[in-house]
């Protein structure tokens, strides 16, 4: 679960993860956010991997908002509103299990199964 807001504008974004489920069992790997408090949900779809975890994150210097998913060994980024994919960083031979950025939006930390933590320059 996460969650953005920016008091200035009162924008308010949340997200959460989940699925576990296969083509076979019908239930949807996916990203959830709502826009707005509940106005305006949107499911991402996160394919045969589920998502463990979610950031939201707005570009300093650009304004952007983009959401950042640990989806298997890889980091999806999607633009939001749009909920497009824009990027992906493969981890190479390691599960990720939580992502942070720094506050300047240009350093991704992943956390992994195996304890290993990577630093990506974005």
């Amino acid at each position: 679960l996460t969650w953005y807001g920016h008091p200035g504008d009162g924008t308010s974004i949340a997200a959460y993860c989940g699925g576990g489920g296969s083509a076979k069992t019908g239930v949807v790997n996916k990203i959830v956010v709502n826009y707005a408090g509940g106005a305006e949900i949107q499911e991402i779809s996160t394919g045969d991997n589920v998502a463990v975890h979610v950031l939201i994150h707005q570009d300093p210097l650009t304004n952007q908002i983009n959401l950042y998913g640990a989806v298997g060994s890889a980091v999806q980024v999607y633009k939001l509103p749009e909920g497009r994919l824009i990027s992906e960083v493969t981890v190479e031979g390691d599960g990720c299990n939580v992502v942070a950025l720094n506050p300047m939006g240009n350093e991704l930390a992943v956390g992994c199964e195996s304890g290993n933590v990577h630093v990506y320059r974005l």
